[in-house]
């Protein structure tokens, strides 16, 4: 498992770019994987980050059985 509040940018643009790979076979480098996650951020229709509590959920199968 691991828990991503310490993860840097750099280490999630990493594991986003190996899940594009396995899911999608979109071979993406770290660097632009790390584009893609800043530039959807930057996106004027996603809210801006607060200091309220989130919760990520990031599973390989989240189907119900």
């Amino acid at each position: 498992m691991i828990y991503c509040s310490t993860l840097g940018i750099d280490d999630i643009a990493e594991l986003h770019a190996a899940h594009l790979k396995r899911r999608t076979q979109q071979d993406l480098n770290p660097t632009e994987a790390r584009h893609a996650i800043l530039e959807f951020l930057e996106n004027p229709d996603f809210e801006e980050f607060d200091d309220k509590p989130r919760i990520i959920l990031a599973a390989e199968n989240s189907q119900p059985k």
